[in-house]
């Protein structure tokens, strides 16, 4: 791939959001930082023009100026800068000699995926492939610290309605976007010193006081992760359309979320499974805090944590009152950035593993990638998937086997199907799925948790 980059002019370095400070440090730890990797492709139509796509690529990199961010080092750590102009040639490569050009595809963004980006440069990389005489896919890949899961489908979105635009002859035209994502960046301290932020922050100090509950989801005597990282398996598995058609009905009835719904399902599935009532989950949640944010491009996810103790929950509608209370109160406060609090709260460390929760929860239109680390023990992720449910269960493998994964989902599938017949079902009639662990492995490694540490010891010091 080429490309030409002009030189950001003097004075224009801003430093990094919060968010982004916990990923270049991840980087740091990881030497390489490709798990940040994001890829994303789209299946274009009959008729692909490869100049007229890389127009359209040049057109939103020009949209968004963080498709145009560079990242460096100094006296005053890491800043990024915005490059005035970047030029990106988008190169075309044609699959249809191989046998498989489907395999061939994949093979060849393994390998990209597996590349690590130069920070000097703008974080984007891509390829135009041809499958097929008339089929064509758009492949690109960027790095989290300048996209999310929200970012991604801007740029899928757009991308596609351009190239549209350029096939019928029109000229592109998209609504002016009403900020910027260095404004966004620029005015998060001022946000953090107002009262709303102090407030945010008392929140998030009282809800993360130490001690915090420890989920016994792993499997007790599982080897210890290696120093060097973290290994991740996945599974995925469908709600069929009629227990997702039972479930919406179930949750228009206790008048929450689906989404909601199920992560209280997930809640008593865990308690179910592990005997532990005061659950911590962890939930990404999109950090656009008004509308103007909406359609841009950049790191603006957070995570919050969902603090649910159902030991007081007789019912299922019960246990789902509590978590959606807890989560709206959560979502409150999300703009907080999250690592902050954690700072703040300073919980008990625990033998390098997260400190505030050990599994994730997410609905999303999205499912992550299956190579994607959670952090955590456990991240459970659902998309809805036309009339039905998707699930993808990424875990790691020295933290549970696939039969305890397989277990976890088992029991979320139970729950699921009892509560969306009744939802006032008793929880004493939801049986475990399987034995409650009592004790933990120990796994080292985490490179969370080596941020998180690394944060603590330079905030001490």
């Amino acid at each position: 791939m080429k490309d030409a980059a002009t030189p950001s002019p003097e004075g224009t370095a801003f430093s990094l959001s919060h968010a982004q400070r916990g990923l270049w440090l991840l980087k740091l730890l990881d030497g390489t930082g490709t798990e940040q990797n994001l890829p994303m492709w789209t299946d274009l139509g009959p008729g692909t023009n490869r100049e007229r796509t890389e127009f359209a690529l040049n057109f939103l990199i020009a949209r968004h100026d963080t498709l145009r961010l560079v990242f460096s080092t100094g006296p005053d750590g890491p800043r990024q800068s915005i490059l005035p102009h970047y030029r990106f040639e988008l190169p075309l490569s044609d699959l249809t000699s191989y046998a498989d050009p489907a395999e061939e595809f994949d093979r060849q963004v393994r390998a990209d995926n597996a590349k690590p980006f130069d920070f000097s440069r703008p974080l984007l990389r891509g390829c135009l492939f041809k499958l097929a005489g008339d089929q064509f896919r758009l492949y690109l890949n960027v790095h989290h610290l300048i996209s999310d899961g929200l970012s991604n489908a801007i740029v899928q979105r757009e991308l596609i309605a351009l190239v549209d635009m350029l096939d019928k002859g029109a000229p592109p035209d998209l609504p002016a976007l009403p900020t910027s994502y260095e404004s966004h960046v620029r005015e998060e301290p001022a946000w953090l010193a107002s009262p709303e932020g102090a407030a945010s922050a008392a929140y998030w100090r009282a809800e993360l006081h130490p001690p915090l509950p420890r989920l016994r989801l792993a499997d007790g005597g599982r080897p210890a992760t290696s120093p060097g990282g973290t290994a991740f398996a996945s599974m995925t598995f469908h709600l069929d359309a009629e227990t997702t058609a039972a479930a919406r009905a179930a949750a228009r009835g206790v008048r929450v979320t689906v989404n909601t719904l199920f992560m209280s399902a997930y809640a008593v599935a865990l308690t179910q499974l592990t005997g532990d009532d005061d659950l911590i989950i962890g939930v990404p949640f999109s950090g656009r805090h008004s509308m103007e944010l909406m359609e841009l491009v950049g790191l603006f996810a957070n995570m919050v944590a969902v603090r649910a103790d159902l030991s007081g929950a007789v019912t299922f509608a019960d246990a789902t009152a509590l978590v959606n209370e807890k989560s709206l109160r959560a979502y409150e406060h999300s703009r907080y950035p999250f690592d902050l609090a954690v700072e703040q709260a300073n919980p008990r460390r625990d033998g390098g593993r997260n400190p505030t929760f050990l599994t994730i929860f997410q609905v999303a239109a999205f499912l992550p990638p299956e190579h994607m680390a959670p952090q955590v023990d456990v991240g459970f992720y659902g998309k809805p998937d036309a009339d039905r449910f998707a699930f993808r269960v990424n875990y790691d493998t020295g933290r549970l086997t696939p039969e305890r994964a397989a277990a976890l989902a088992a029991a979320f599938r139970t729950v699921v199907a009892r509560v969306t017949a009744d939802p006032s079902v008793p929880l004493a009639e939801l049986r475990p799925a399987a034995p409650a662990v009592s004790q933990a492995a120990v796994t080292r490694g985490s490179r969370l948790q080596r941020l998180i540490d690394a944060r603590h010891r330079a905030r001490e010091e």
